[in-house]
């Protein structure tokens, strides 16, 4: 379901982007309709199709939505996820449903003041009909309507389906004319017109009008009164018409806007633009016969146009059809006037007409850049290097940011919030994240601490949550569809999805939300997780303070339990960034991520050396995907390469844009920059020695995976994890290759030979 949601929200989008696309050519078609060439006006649809189907595209600052207040925010929007959330279960009268349910809680875990009288023990949870009759029900409409446009795209191809297959029953049994002046007079079209497949010309007694019908077998389609009306110069102008229609391509863009109508059914404007698009078609399909016919015979292709005219005014039905089975649309007098003004060699395109249009794709079809509080500007070289003052790293899923001080984080956050002064002995600063969900306005921060430095079942944490927009609405938000996230064993049952309950409670004097998150099993007492909501001047908080969780063994362990002592001296103490005088939120020693040319300076810093970073390798087809300064001794990382300095990592992969045939996508070079070794040689397979540009570089296999750098399976992944190491400078450099085998030498040899940033800066 959210990925549904995900998608209809990308083409939403796009479709509102569209529109504004659409809304500008008709202007233009009205202002400058006797300007123009006809081939420029069908060319400029073409922008609006591919916008139509493209929902995502680069950023550029030179987007014609970057103008509007909130286009700068589309391209960012239309990446972000929402975002899995439980939903109300529902009494089915299964054995699940007549389960007791137990929320346990710890003896130091004493229950919130509530203004509601706690619910016995043994009751059920509440079902939805009652919890929307307590007005705790929170709805939304995005997956009703996430639905009901994948229903319309749904029938909409149903019906072109349907249509196709009634086409193809009605004229499978239409007679191929074998009359010798018809098919000689295709043949010298053909010829004239340079297309060397043979198309087949068919006697039909249905439609009105002549046509062009097929993809992968084209045929030309003429009604049987037609040939016996038109002479043999009027058949020339019929057929040059719709070879036209196939030298042009024109049946497999229609086939396109077929899609876009499909995709984008609710929106009344595609229709419009696929209408006036039509009748450019033809216009442009009327310039490109007169090209090859020449001005004198321009009278002559036009009273043939009227003679088309007056059959098809005969016909008693109107076919009104997006599909190529009826081409022409009748805005006669615009194609009269314009085959009357042609002039030859005013169909093509000149260069400054190519140069225009090329401008307005790129103006038109980018997305604005991002432009998000606290964002460093966008990189404007392109090229295959950064340094402090222009690097920008824009990941795959920049909608959702992770930091390790909260100053770093508040750079991004886009609004001001306040945090806890006091934290329980023993827990201190993980990581912050950010993430703004695809149907939000502002971002959620979430703040994780932590006990120690075990990992599952054993270590001990929760989360902080900050946000502009209601957090019952969104995080804690029980109508956005269910989860299932357990560890539970199998004897337990399937795990049914979660639910939420609400509860006004006072934690601390403070009024707020008594959020329970439940986990339900066939065969077993259910899971509960509990969190209190709250607002303070606009802003709201949240604390996961409990969870129960379990082991595959079904072990019972508690990843968050924050006592009730803890918790109400912890929501005394919230003040804001500045006020803080206690917590540690500097994130020191911690890795962090690189961003932009602030995170740059500060890992040069970390690590006395100037950086080095490539945004491509390989000739542009590997894209630089992450780039982070592990902290030596961050245990908060729970990876097994853990290098024992400070140590720069960059990773790169096939550039997604590319579709390389090569590479395989999931294929990655991690390269690490510190200033002392980081892996040993000895401890893995040495292959050989090479000798590039004066350096010397170690190849070494690590086929028993004792670094095992990418922690992959190497029973279902059987790539070769390959290190390159070498030194330069007094910089040690360890390229890691998951697979991208191909060139792996040359690539090496064009990072030891790439110059340090401050060299690129002189």
């Amino acid at each position: 379901m959210q990925r549904i949601q995900t998608i209809f929200h990308l083409f939403l989008t796009a479709s509102l982007a569209s529109t504004v696309l659409i809304l500008a050519l008709l202007a233009f078609r009205k202002l400058f309709k006797k300007t123009p060439s006809s081939k420029l006006a069908y060319a400029l649809w073409l922008l609006v199709l591919i916008k139509l189907l493209v929902p995502l595209a680069p950023q550029s600052p030179i987007s014609l939505f970057g103008l509007m207040p909130q286009a700068a925010t589309q391209a960012d929007s239309a990446m972000r996820q929402t975002p899995p959330v439980p939903s109300l279960s529902v009494d089915d009268g299964t054995a699940a449903s007549t389960q007791p349910v137990v929320v346990p809680v710890p003896e130091d875990h004493p229950q919130p003041e509530t203004s509601e009288p706690p619910a016995p023990a043994s009751a059920p949870p509440a079902s939805p009909l009652e919890e929307k009759a307590s007005g705790q029900a929170r709805w939304s409409p995005l997956p009703i309507v996430a639905l009901s446009w994948l229903a319309g795209f749904a029938v909409l191809c149903l019906c072109f389906l349907i249509g196709t297959l009634r086409f193809e029953f009605k004229f499978r049994s239409s007679r191929r004319i074998e009359d010798p002046g018809i098919r000689s007079a295709l043949e010298k079209c053909r010829r004239t017109l340079g297309i060397k497949r043979p198309i087949p010309i068919h006697e039909t007694y249905g439609p009105r009008s002549p046509f062009l019908y097929g993809l992968a077998r084209p045929k030309i389609y003429l009604p049987a009164d037609i040939a016996v009306i038109a002479d043999s110069r009027q058949l020339e102008h019929i057929l040059l018409h719709e070879l036209t229609h196939y030298k042009r391509k024109d049946l497999w863009i229609n086939l396109l806007w077929m899609l876009a109508a499909a995709l984008h059914w609710y929106n009344p404007f595609v229709w419009l633009a696929i209408r006036k698009m039509k009748a450019d078609r033809e216009v442009a399909c009327d310039a490109g016969v007169l090209e090859v016919l020449g001005e004198r015979e321009s009278a002559a292709y036009g009273r043939t146009l009227l003679l088309l005219s007056k059959v098809l005014a005969r016909s008693s039905r109107t076919a009104a059809n997006f599909s190529p089975f009826f081409e022409h649309e009748h805005e006669m007098k615009r194609r009269i006037t314009m085959i009357a003004k042609f002039r030859k060699g005013s169909y093509r395109l000149s260069a400054a007409a190519i140069l225009a249009l090329l401008a307005i794709g790129a103006v038109v079809l980018a997305q604005a850049p991002n432009t998000r509080t606290g964002a460093a500007p966008q990189a404007g070289s392109g090229q295959a290097q950064a340094h402090t003052a222009s690097f920008h790293l824009v990941r795959i899923n920049d909608w959702s940011k992770w930091f390790s001080s909260l100053e770093r984080a508040n750079d991004f956050s886009g609004f001001t919030y306040k945090v806890p002064d006091y934290l329980p002995k023993g827990y201190r600063l993980e990581n912050i994240n950010l993430a703004k969900y695809m149907d939000m306005n502002d971002n959620v921060v979430a703040i994780t601490v932590k006990n120690g430095y075990e990992v599952f079942p054993h270590e001990k944490a929760f989360e902080l949550l900050a946000s502009k927009e209601n957090l019952l609405d969104t995080i804690y938000s029980s109508q956005s569809g269910g989860e299932v996230r357990t560890n539970a064993p199998a004897t337990w049952g399937p795990a049914d999805p979660q639910f939420f309950k609400y509860a006004d409670a006072t934690f601390a004097g403070i009024q707020g939300t008594l959020v329970s998150r439940i986990q339900t099993y066939p065969w077993h007492l259910p899971e509960t997780a509990k969190s209190f909501v709250w607002q303070d001047e606009g802003i709201w908080y949240a604390v996961d303070y409990f969870s129960e969780n379990h082991t595959r063994e079904g072990t019972l362990t508690h990843r968050s339990n924050v006592t009730m002592p803890d918790l109400e001296k912890m929501l005394h103490s919230y003040v804001f960034p500045e006020q803080i005088k206690q917590v540690d939120y500097t994130g020191e020693g911690i890795t962090f991520p690189l961003y932009d040319g602030k995170d740059l300076q500060k890992a040069e810093e970390a690590l006395g050396f100037d950086i080095n970073i490539s945004s491509t390798l390989a000739d542009g087809q590997w894209k630089l995907m992450d780039a982070r300064l592990n902290k030596a001794g961050d245990r908060t990382r729970y990876f097994k390469f853990r290098p024992a300095v400070d140590t720069l990592e960059t990773s790169y992969q096939p550039d997604p844009d590319l579709k390389s045939t090569v590479y395989s996508m999931n294929d990655t070079l991690n390269l690490y920059q510190s200033k002392a070794p980081i892996v040993d040689a000895a401890k893995m397979t040495v292959l050989r020695t090479l000798d590039l540009d004066g350096v010397r570089v170690t190849v070494a296999e690590d086929g028993k995976r004792f670094y095992d750098v990418f922690e992959v399976d190497p029973k279902k992944d059987t790539r070769r994890q390959l290190f390159y190491l070498w030194e330069k400078d007094g910089i040690y450099f360890t390229a890691a290759f998951l697979g991208l085998e191909p060139n792996q030498e040359e690539n090496v040899k064009s990072l030891i030979g790439a110059p340090a940033l401050d060299e690129k800066k002189a």
